[in-house]
């Protein structure tokens, strides 16, 4: 299993705009992620994907406590990344109440993990109009404002993909509701900032949209 390098390459500058502007960056922005299961084979104890010139097993692992239950480690196929050739999987181990993405290669059958700062795994990832970029999110549900972003940048030699994390950017104002990417340099997001009622201490959620630039 790969882990995605990471060198911080960006400086980023961030604008508030208008929810119509955000929707009409939504409306223009074409989703890359299919869910093609030409090569997928599930069943209830294993998952299996195959890429051009390999086979990956990705067995589950269920915790016997003799108790009848059902907790322990599942593998679940999201879907292809088309225009890079990347399937995505989800792992969620429910005992220990964490999660992972995991990224296979089809033509390299390279895997690797996007892991997640938080117990909950990061969304599928966003691919960039052109395809130069890709990023990815998480919040903390645990806690109020608390979320990071990955922007991967996307290289291509000899019809191969390689993959390099320029960008993790870790915000302890606001968590990530929805991201659309703009252009090649640039991405909005929708965003929540919660605050705390002084006498019931009940969260109150605020909207809000950025636009990033890079």
């Amino acid at each position: 299993m790969c882990v995605i390098d990471s060198t911080d390459t960006l400086t980023l500058r961030f604008d508030t705009i208008t929810q119509k502007s955000f929707e009409q960056y939504k409306k223009n922005y074409r989703l890359k992620f299919k869910v093609d299961t030409t090569n997928i084979t599930q069943n209830d104890s294993c998952l299996t994907i195959q890429t051009q010139d390999s086979i990956f097993a990705f067995h589950f692992l269920k915790y016997d406590f003799g108790n009848g239950s059902t907790d322990g480690t599942y593998y679940y196929y999201m879907g292809l990344l088309a225009p890079v050739g990347l399937y995505v999987v989800m792992m969620i181990d429910t005992h220990n109440e964490i999660g992972d993405v995991l990224l296979v290669d089809d033509k390299t059958s390279k895997r690797y993990q996007l892991a997640s700062e938080f117990d909950d795994p990061c969304e599928v990832l966003l691919v960039s109009p052109k395809n130069k970029y890709m990023i990815s999110f998480a919040n903390n549900y645990y806690e109020d404002n608390q979320c990071f972003f990955t922007i991967i940048g996307v290289s291509k030699n000899k019809g191969a993909f390689s993959y390099k994390a320029v960008k993790v950017y870790d915000s302890n104002e606001w968590r990530i509701k929805d991201v659309v990417w703009i252009n090649e340099n640039s991405f909005a997001m929708e965003i929540i900032t919660t605050t705390r009622d002084e006498n019931s201490n009940n969260p109150i959620e605020t909207v809000s949209y950025l636009k990033v630039s890079f």
